[in-house]
């Protein structure tokens, strides 16, 4: 019993800080992608001293076209962007959360 009992409210919550929003803007079609990082589960550390903490990488597909958008996004200690960059596309906004 309780096993596939939903949560009140239906959202997990999570430390302020630790999620962002991400918009890029296709750079043949023009639609706007929309993806969400989770800097807890996302983000691949580097083990390096000199240089970022943290990197993402992330393919995107939009709804409306099959193109693909590379984001690449690399991260300080504790958790800042430190540069970002597309493959396919160009930044819109990024929202931390």
């Amino acid at each position: 019993m309780g096993l596939f009992k939903k949560k009140a409210g239906g959202r997990q919550s999570r430390p302020r800080g630790d999620s962002m929003d991400v918009y890029v803007k296709c750079e043949k079609c023009g639609e706007i992608i929309k993806t969400h990082v989770v800097k807890g589960h996302e983000l691949i550390p580097t083990y390096s001293d000199e240089g970022p903490s943290y990197t993402l990488n992330k393919e995107l597909i939009g709804s409306q076209c099959p193109n693909r958008v590379q984001l690449h996004m690399e991260f300080d200690g504790a958790k800042r962007v430190l540069s970002q960059y597309v493959e396919g596309g160009e930044f819109q906004e990024t929202k931390e959360l």
